[in-house]
């Protein structure tokens, strides 16, 4: 456990945020051996899987590059972000779509004065591109240039760095 709080750079609150996050371990599967134990070296995480791994890297990363907390990074994630099979409970995609869509969620909350909750309502599931082009519209958001949010041109998606830099 100290190495992973370590490498992750979390607290051990954080990776207990982390747990609990739908994006990152959707159906609760991974979870501490012993939540109780007050020795952090005594904590082991069972049920982890490479993809549970995976996601849990990504998240962290793009969590790094935003000003949300790990619950809001969450919230957002289930809001805007596509499932990656038609199954409601199925893992979200982080995907070109899903930073373009964070990139415009920033820059909104950048120039509202409104909490994430009531940004996130602005988008409902199942309209989102008409939405999407309703209110870059109304308030004027420039598009994300595609030159600019890739490292070159043989990348074939965003790049989270260039994410960040957004």
């Amino acid at each position: 456990m100290p190495t992973l709080l370590h490498r992750t750079q979390l607290s051990f609150e954080e990776l207990l945020e982390c747990l609990a996050s739908a994006f990152i371990n959707p159906g609760g599967s991974v979870r501490l051996e012993d939540p109780a134990n007050c020795d952090l070296t005594r904590h082991r995480l069972l049920g982890t899987t490479p993809e549970f791994l995976d996601r849990l890297h990504r998240f962290l990363r793009l969590r790094r590059c935003g000003p949300w907390s790990i619950p809001q990074l969450d919230q957002a994630l289930a809001r805007l972000a596509e499932p990656a099979s038609p199954a409601s409970d199925a893992p979200r995609l982080i995907n070109d779509t899903l930073l373009t869509r964070l990139a415009h969620l920033r820059d909104l909350q950048q120039r509202l004065p409104l909490a994430l909750d009531d940004l996130l309502r602005l988008w409902a599931p199942g309209a989102l591109n008409e939405q999407e082009a309703l209110l870059a519209r109304t308030l004027r958001l420039q598009p994300l240039d595609r030159k600019s949010t890739r490292l070159n041109s043989s990348h074939t998606v965003i790049s989270y760095a260039v994410f960040c830099l957004k």
